[in-house]
């Protein structure tokens, strides 16, 4: 039996920069429009130096966009169309390390990275130079089994139980998946990204979902100066193995991450985006265990020592979609198009009972206008809440994130939003519990051996004197023949 101990939960602030040559192929910059990122996480390493350190590390796609003096159309000498827009998505890498302090056990650790802002600027002829700030969140988590002293069990020792409901996870992922989305044919393409929504998760076995969900992707590009967006979709379905027996009444809820997209421009099957993605897989059941409360009708322990441990109680798993429709608050015209959309979880809290999320979509607008185009950023809040069974005692612990499923703008004077998120992750409480964790009992007394005791009492003592000045019972004192007279002869053997 083993029950969650949760362990640490770390956030570290750090900086990732890269510089990079254009390739000769694509056009040199004239301004720059926007830049954004996106993380690909690939998982934490522990080393031990003075504890446990916890390193992260990743891929970086950086999208920048920009223009270039190359001229589009020429008319009687002159030009007759905006300058060329131009999109690359260069590749980074990002680590970090922060000190997670002891572990009695090898913990269990997962990450989140977020991206707080991108600075991108022209260092050179065809070079760039990008910086990005992030924030990487560390969670470790310690199983420790809950065990009954073996000195308790050999001497069939009576144990107080005292029931405890805690949360069973088990985990499982699924890493460069390809999904093929047909898109209509183009000869100018500026960007191509994709998303996937939410995605459904049942059991196949006791180790073993299915994932089925849809990836939409998205292409920019330019025809006679004019920029034109496509969007098609294509569904998967693929089986995650998870890393344990999933609990029978588990919840189930799977996760999709794009890692990167590729367009391909073939003539027997056309213009398709070639995403390769990845699945994560978790289930949580509650589950009820006894501990070791306390000892009684048993030798008395010399000492008892206790541990305070906090459990897991299981609140309600979310799996949802949300749309979003705010007012960026920017002052925008024209046609505008989504260049890059994120969308992350500020705070999770319990309010009259009912769960709350609260977060934000960030990204960034290209804009079509008279003179070429503009881009600004956007952030918008969002809010999700649902009943989670009434007001219950203990610290609110939530583990899930959101993801931006599609992403559209409308501009008439101000930017307005329309996104489409899903949201996973599982609530519960946590509680502290004093468990009894070892006994040390008294050693044994050893029955005194009997002997002879030969006393001559005085002529005034009664037999429960000598009973009571020798510590015996009254019947190892008394004879047959001093009880009629109720007093003891001249001498006495006990």
């Amino acid at each position: 039996m083993e029950i969650t101990k949760l362990g640490r939960d770390v956030k570290v602030s750090h900086e990732a920069a890269a510089e990079f040559t254009l390739p000769d192929y694509l056009p040199a910059v004239s301004r720059l429009l926007s830049a954004s990122c996106r993380v690909v996480p690939e998982g934490i390493y522990l080393s031990e130096s003075n504890g446990i350190i916890a390193e992260a590390g990743g891929l970086l796609l950086y999208t920048v966009y920009w223009t270039s003096d190359e001229k589009t159309s020429i008319v009687d000498g002159e030009d007759a169309s905006p300058p060329a827009v131009c999109s690359a998505t260069l590749k980074g890498e990002y680590s970090t390390s922060v000190s997670l302090g002891s572990f009695d056990e090898t913990p269990v650790c997962r990450g989140e990275t977020c991206v707080g802002g991108v600075i991108c600027r022209v260092s050179g002829p065809r070079r760039l130079q990008i910086r990005t700030k992030m924030t990487t969140r560390v969670m470790a988590e310690v199983s420790a089994p809950t065990k009954i002293p073996q000195e308790c069990e050999a001497d069939g020792t009576e144990m107080k139980i005292a029931s405890l409901v805690t949360m069973k996870s088990v985990s499982g992922s699924a890493h460069d998946l390809l999904c093929a989305v047909s898109l209509p044919p183009s000869t100018n393409i500026l960007s191509c990204d994709a998303w996937i929504g939410h995605v459904e998760c049942a059991a196949v076995s006791a180790s073993e979902c299915r994932c089925r969900g849809k990836i939409t992707a998205r292409m920019l590009s330019v025809e006679e100066g004019k920029i034109t967006r496509d969007t098609a979709s294509a569904e998967f379905e693929e089986s995650v193995m998870l890393d344990g027996s999933a609990p029978p009444g588990a919840a189930l809820y799977a996760v999709g991450r794009i890692a990167s997209v590729d367009v391909v421009d073939d003539a027997a099957s056309g213009t398709r985006a070639e995403v390769t993605y990845a699945l994560t897989a978790e289930c949580t059941a509650p589950e009820t265990v006894s501990v070791t409360a306390d000892a009684y009708n048993c030798r008395v322990p010399a000492t008892a020592s206790y541990k305070d441990t906090a459990y897991l109680t299981p609140l309600l798993p979310v799996s949802c979609t949300l749309s979003v429709n705010e007012s960026a608050g920017v002052r925008a015209s024209g046609e505008g198009f989504v260049t890059s959309a994120d969308a992350v979880i500020d705070e999770a809290r319990l309010d009259s009972g009912r769960l709350c999320l609260t977060g934000r979509v960030t990204g960034t607008v290209l804009f079509e206008t008279g003179g070429g185009y503009e881009s600004t950023s956007f952030s918008v809040p969002w809010k999700y809440d649902v009943p989670c069974g009434g007001d219950a005692d203990g610290e609110l612990y939530f583990r899930g994130e959101a993801i931006v499923a599609s992403v559209s703008c409308r501009a008439g004077g101000e930017l307005e939003i329309d996104a489409e998120l899903s949201i996973n992750g599982t609530a519960a409480l946590t509680r502290h519990e004093k468990v009894l964790d070892s006994l040390v009992f008294m050693p044994e007394v050893e029955e005194k051996k009997r002997g002879i005791t030969v006393y001559y009492p005085d002529a005034d003592e009664e037999t429960w004197d000598i009973a009571k000045k020798f510590r015996v019972p009254l019947a190892d004192v008394a004879t047959d023949e001093n009880m009629s007279r109720g007093k003891p002869s001249r001498v006495i053997v006990i």
